[in-house]
């Protein structure tokens, strides 16, 4: 049988563990000028406002719409390369970076569905042959093509190789100061609409940006981008459905560009801890996952569990359960959940039934967890007030066990032990992010009332 993925929905789906991009922002000229421009694609538009030490980039439309709300900052202010707010939290997330290496059989989310497996990939920025004025200004030309091979992973056990090709046509203005924003907006699946195969592959573009970036940042800023991806599946006769070829084109435009006198100032969005584009997807999808299980007090089992590093916190008592997974489609056991002051719960879910015994190796959440051979399992950790409807610690292990001493589909008995970074972000004390915690727990669930057999 094939494995299971948990499904994201595809505006969370980005990247998966790495680093790329997370290097300190790239300084504009000496002396350049504060910039404002708009950036556009074929449905919405931004205002930007690029400043020495912070960008601000806008929705352009009218206040009851939406208009005027900041999406997205950048620069040295905010730590450096583009950031958005995670789901309304006080904390940044990166809104590029991908994989720190990239080869064979890198998992990524497949553009039909579930999992494909990376073959191989090459990519190529070379100038162009169409140099254009644009808005007055000569912009230069350059191709950035990326070529990948693929098998794709059917439902129904197939394997189709599948190749991919995104070409991406990019025009620049050396006369104005280099930036990533019209490279990272709009996000499509949160790698920029300019990169190609940003929409079905964002790790891999963000990889390739990751790259060439040295090459791009003498040619000034991006003033359009045109952007064709090609999905071209092999024909598999073993294959129950079949696969169908697809085409995506996409355009960016920047323009209305002015100089500016003064720079931008975002109080609610500068200060906030900074976390990593993949950071950032794992507490998107914990949140999501841990919303409704973690909404309810419980009486029965008990837990108790502890952290150690930078960040040290411990609870335990009664209220654990063990549940099969309804709106998550995995089993999982909930330990802690709604008090009368605080929430405060770890989710720990399950790649089987937990219905045996056995040891499941720790995997950080992401757009293609559980996807891979042998049991894993996702262990996050939240504090929350219900009161001001805010959370105020976050914790995602990445690397290590939860081993169940006792599982029968009743009642699991087991331990977790492991490290992995913590959001911290109560507002009475420094918000921070930080590596290396580790956390150790204990518990004892039984099935949680009205649960199936």
């Amino acid at each position: 049988m094939p494995r299971t993925v948990i499904l994201i929905p595809a505006s969370l789906a980005v990247l998966g563990a790495g680093a790329g991009l997370e290097r300190p922002s790239t300084p504009s000229p000496g002396g350049a000028p504060a910039l404002s421009y708009r950036v556009a694609d074929a449905f919405y538009s931004w205002a930007v406002h690029q400043g020495t030490d912070l960008t601000v980039v806008r929705t352009i439309g009218s206040p009851d719409e939406g208009g005027g709300e900041i999406v997205m900052v950048a620069g040295p202010t905010v730590g450096g390369p583009p950031a958005v707010m995670v789901r309304n939290v006080p904390v940044l997330a990166r809104t590029l970076g991908g994989p720190k290496t990239l080869g064979p059989g890198h998992l990524s989310r497949s553009t039909f569905g579930g999992v494909a497996a990376l073959d191989s990939f090459r990519f190529a920025l070379v100038p162009g042959s169409n140099a254009v004025s644009i808005g007055g200004r000569r912009a230069s030309h350059r191709t950035l093509t990326v070529e990948s091979w693929w098998i794709e992973r059917g439902e129904d056990g197939a394997r189709t190789p599948v190749r991919e090709i995104g070409r991406a046509d990019l025009w620049f203005a050396a006369d104005l100061p280099f930036s990533l924003v019209p490279l990272a907006v709009p996000p499509v699946g949160r790698a920029g609409g300019a990169l190609p195969l940003s929409s079905n592959h964002p790790e891999v573009a963000a990889h390739v940006l990751e790259k060439v970036l040295d090459q791009l940042i003498p040619l000034g800023l991006l003033l359009r981008a045109r952007v064709l991806d090609s999905v071209i599946p092999d024909e598999n006769p073993r294959a129950k459905i079949g696969l169908a070829g697809q085409v995506a084109e996409r355009r960016i435009d920047v323009d209305s560009i002015r100089s500016e006198a003064g720079e931008p100032s975002a109080p609610d969005w500068t200060g906030l801890p900074v976390l990593t584009a993949s950071q950032g997807l794992a507490l998107e999808i914990g949140m999501m996952a841990a919303g409704e299980p973690c909404g309810r007090e419980r009486a029965s089992g008990y837990f108790e569990f502890s952290s150690s590093g930078p960040v040290s916190f411990m609870a335990g008592g009664a209220g654990a359960s063990l549940r099969d997974g309804e709106g998550l489609g995995h089993a999982s056991v909930v330990l802690g959940g709604m008090g009368q002051r605080a929430v405060e719960c770890t989710l720990v879910i399950l790649s089987d039934s937990a219905r045996t015994p056995g040891s499941y190796r720790v995997v950080g959440p992401s757009g293609t967890v559980f996807s891979g051979s042998g049991k894993e399992a996702i262990v996050v950790h939240l504090l929350a007030d219900p009161g001001a409807r805010a959370m105020t610690r976050f914790l995602a292990l990445e690397a290590g066990e939860v081993r169940l001493e006792r599982a029968d589909g009743q009642m699991v008995k087991g331990i977790i032990k492991g490290n992995g970074w913590v959001a911290e972000l109560d507002p009475r004390y420094r918000r921070r992010v930080e590596d290396g915690l580790g956390f150790d727990a204990s518990f004892e669930a039984p099935r949680e009332a009205g649960g199936r057999n």
